[in-house]
């Protein structure tokens, strides 16, 4: 089953806990790749669409 995953720098890090915690997924991630600062629209809305 693939997921898509998606957040900004705020939550980053608890991002790469949920895929680390769930192996048996395949993950789309929407980004971000990093904790540097960034807008949660340029990263959900692409997720969002993704699954619509």
């Amino acid at each position: 089953m693939k997921l898509a995953i998606a957040g900004d720098h705020a939550g980053f890090s608890l991002k790469e806990e949920i895929k680390m915690a769930f192996p048996q997924y395949d993950f789309v991630d929407f980004g971000t790749h990093s904790s540097d600062s960034m807008d949660y629209p340029d990263a959900g809305y692409p997720a969002a669409r993704a699954v619509a």
